[in-house]
């Protein structure tokens, strides 16, 4: 087996997630960490955070590729900064996820 060098596409997540979407309350251009997890939504959403922060990964800033779009990409607001009883977990849609990243192509050798 001979190897090629070949290009993959990869995306760098912005150091600090925001977003204006009115879903999300009005909170314009509040930056907040975002995770990733093997779990679903539903079962991250329903635990206490420090809980949840177990499972999950923070991908701020760090190079992620594809084969991360079908796992759990939310954030975690507080109640300390955001006023939410408990804190609120939202969940991130791949589309937001890359409308805040930037792609970066790599080439290898394999």
């Amino acid at each position: 087996m001979s190897k090629t060098v070949t290009e993959k596409k990869y995306y760098r997540v912005g150091k600090k997630f925001s977003n204006t979407d009115k879903d999300y309350n009005g909170l314009l251009n509040i930056p907040f960490g975002i995770w990733i997890t093997t779990q679903s939504f539903e079962v991250i959403s329903s635990m206490k955070w420090e809980k949840a922060y177990k499972l999950s990964i923070p991908i701020d800033g760090k190079i992620i590729d594809e084969s991360v779009k079908n796992c759990c990409v939310f954030v975690y607001l507080d109640e300390a900064n955001y006023d939410y009883k408990d804190g609120k977990f939202v969940e991130v849609t791949w589309d937001e996820l890359m409308e805040e990243s930037e792609p970066v192509e790599v080439i290898v050798y394999e």
